[in-house]
């Protein structure tokens, strides 16, 4: 009886060690299988760290380039502005070096013919400058004006008389080297100019008179 109950003790013992012990190969299998997953993951998560390290590297390059195209931009277009000034002041230069030099004899010039907007419907500011040549004395001068346009569907005229009361008076003047005219034009209702007319006049012997025409769209695109 005791050797039975021996060997039912023994036997016991050995299941429970075979339950909770388990296979030494298939424990080794799995702590291998296990420390390769740690790896694994270690090694994706580096990969995924120096991933993102490279996005934000090429986010923080293209956005380096981007101010730096948008700076060299900027510096072009200032520079362009700086040689479109420094043109217009070698043209005034020159300008007055003529004057000045007597260049083309006594006579008398238009120049800087522009319309601007004043913000009021139908009334302008009309620019233009009278000029003479050599640095002689003073002539009287005057000035006129004329409009062309259409006004219900027809081809018509406006002198000074119809353009306003600025253009009443204030006419005539004593032209010596360069003046520079300033006067508001008030058109009629319903008229669309299309041609504007200058015309000089001196009051005495000596320069002739002189008449410039200039289209009303590139008088108001010269304003700009």
């Amino acid at each position: 009886m005791v050797p039975v109950l021996a060997l039912m003790m023994v036997g016991a013992a050995g299941v429970w060690w075979w339950l909770n012990a388990g296979d030494p190969q298939s424990t080794e299998v799995t702590r291998e299988r296990d420390a390769r997953l740690v790896e694994l993951q270690s090694a994706l998560q580096e990969l995924a760290q120096e991933r993102d390290a490279a996005v934000r590297e090429r986010l923080c390059s293209e956005r380096h380039r981007e101010v730096a195209e948008a700076e060299l931009a900027a510096c072009r277009r200032d520079a362009e502005a700086r040689e479109a000034e420094l043109l217009v002041l070698r043209e005034e230069l020159a300008f007055y070096q003529r004057l000045a030099d007597d260049a083309g004899g006594d006579r008398i010039g238009l120049r800087n013919i522009a319309v601007h907007e004043t913000g009021i419907e139908g009334e302008y500011e009309l620019i233009f400058q009278v000029h003479r040549a050599g640095l002689r004395g003073e002539v009287p001068v005057s000035w006129d004006l004329e409009l062309e346009g259409e006004r219900d569907g027809e081809r018509v005229s406006q002198g000074t008389d119809d353009l306003g009361p600025d253009l009443q008076s204030g006419r005539s003047f004593d032209l010596r080297f360069l003046r520079t005219v300033r006067v508001r034009l008030v058109l009629p209702e319903g008229f669309g100019p299309q041609r504007l007319s200058i015309r000089v006049d001196p009051e005495e012997d000596g320069p002739d008179r002189i008449e410039e025409t200039r289209g009303w769209a590139a008088a108001r695109r010269a304003s700009e």
